[in-house]
């Protein structure tokens, strides 16, 4: 449900020009939507670099993934309709996005961490507050840990 603040409140008085007599009084408010979370992602200066130097092919489903992923988790579940949009937006081919993807993993920009769920590392993107980031990051790193 989306919160309004109020910004203003104006009153209004009908007065009768020839006796003075308050006729009738109004209170107007102007109220403005309130967002509570702005839609953005932050990538870091210091991978910026790398993803710079990535295939554009991984470069262009990276950046979707982290467009689209789960507030304050980095988290995309990447299904066959979801591959779809991925297509749609950026003109791949749908096996292109799913070498793009492996080769993500492999590169360590993101970890699969069920079937078709993906964790995009919070120390290159972060979609989110930044007080959750460092948790994530420890989600993150922790994936890497089982892993290996």
């Amino acid at each position: 449900m989306e919160q309004f603040k109020r910004v203003k409140s104006v009153f209004t008085n009908t007065i009768d020009r020839e006796t003075g007599e308050l006729l009738d009084s109004d209170e107007v408010h102007i109220d403005v939507p309130i967002k509570t979370r702005e839609e953005f992602f932050v990538t870091y200066a210091k991978h910026f670099q790398a993803i710079l130097n990535l295939e554009g092919t991984q470069m262009k489903v990276l950046l979707w993934c982290s467009m689209n992923a789960r507030l304050d988790t980095n988290e995309i579940v990447i299904n066959r309709a979801i591959k779809q949009r991925i297509v749609d937006f950026t003109g791949l081919k749908e096996k292109s996005v799913s070498n793009a993807l492996t080769e993500l993993v492999k590169a360590q920009y993101m970890k699969r961490t069920s079937l078709g769920v993906y964790a995009i590392n919070p120390e290159a993107t972060w979609k989110g507050t930044l007080s959750n980031r460092p948790k994530q990051v420890k989600v993150f790193l922790t994936y890497n840990v089982q892993e290996d």
